[in-house]
This record gives structure tokens, sequence and C-alpha cells, in this order.
């Protein structure tokens, strides 16, 4: 939100950044709370951060493939536009078989909905090989979220590719959804 009012200071009034995530959330949870957290302010763009703790709990590849793209669908329906963001890169989610799968499935879906996808997981590997940020700065002591420096960075790069894909005159409200 920082970086896209200071970015946007004429359009900085009009910039609401609003996290509907809940912790611990996977597929079948949001879906429930869609239209209520989502379809209904009306937002003109929706982040939704997915597919980390489906592996964790034993949400099945393909309902978890179908769950999402139905839910990208729905939102795209109700007039909104939809970036979908990829699991993070971490520790808990190394050490789970089958967990980039998911990764691999959100990549497969924006792909398949023409739907921009961030590829999280890759620029954290990429601000560890450039040394932006050591392992100790970027992951939690819990093993699976980011630590503040992760958060700071990941705010930073989302709000320029908003600003590029975007373009100053159509910033104005954004919802993001992230586990």
């Amino acid at each position: 939100s920082v970086a896209l009012k200071q970015a946007q200071p004429r359009s900085a009034d009009r910039i609401t950044v609003s996290n509907r995530g809940v912790g611990g959330e996977a597929v079948d949870d949001m879906l429930v709370r869609i239209d209520r957290d989502v379809v209904a302010p009306r937002p003109d763009l929706v982040i939704w951060q997915t597919g980390s703790n489906d592996p964790l709990r034993g949400v099945s590849l393909d309902h978890f493939r179908a769950a999402t793209a139905g839910a990208v669908r729905r939102i795209q329906e109700a007039g909104i536009d939809v970036v979908l963001m990829e699991p993070q890169w971490c520790p808990k989610l190394d050490a789970t078989p089958g967990a980039y799968r998911f990764r691999d499935a959100v990549r497969e879906i924006g792909a398949e909905l023409g739907v921009p996808v961030i590829r999280r997981s890759d620029m954290m590997r990429d601000w560890i090989a450039r040394g932006e940020v050591t392992h100790e700065e970027l992951f939690a002591a819990d093993g699976l979220h980011m630590a503040d420096r992760g958060y700071d960075l990941l705010g930073q790069e989302v709000s320029a590719l908003i600003l590029r894909a975007a373009g100053p005159a159509h910033v104005a409200r954004v919802a993001s959804i992230l586990e």
C-alpha cells in the first residue's frame, strides 16, 4: 500500500489495500468466503495467494486445481481483475512431498485462464541468490511463513508489478487474499 501510494501521490486517497486472508485456510475454506469477502466489496483487483496450506492439509491436487480455477472464473465473472500468487518457497513445503506440485498448478491455472501469476517462490530464491536477504531474515521460525523483511520485499515487488501492468491511471483499489 505504501509503495503504491508513494508511486501515485495524486491517487493516494483512492488506493486501498485490504488483506482478506485467514491463516491456515485451504482452497475450500476460501471458497466459503469468496462472495462475501471478495466479490461483494467489488475491488478493482484481487491478488490471490493460494496453494500453501493445501498440501499440508492433504487436499488432492485435482480438487485444488478445479476449485481454484472455478473461483478465479467466479471473480472474473464479477468483473474483477485477478492475479494469482503462487505459494512461497519455505522449509516446511520443502519437507512436504508433492507440495510444489501446487505451485506448478497455480502457474498452470494462470496460463489456462489468462491470469498473471506472481512467482513468489522464484522471487524468494532470487533474493537469497542476490544477497538481498539472509535465510534468517526471510523465513519466520515456523518454517512456513516469511519474516518481516521477506514480506517487505514481496510488497515492494508486487507493488512494482501492479504499477507496470496497470499503468498510473488505473491504480485504484486493491483487495488481496493472502493465506
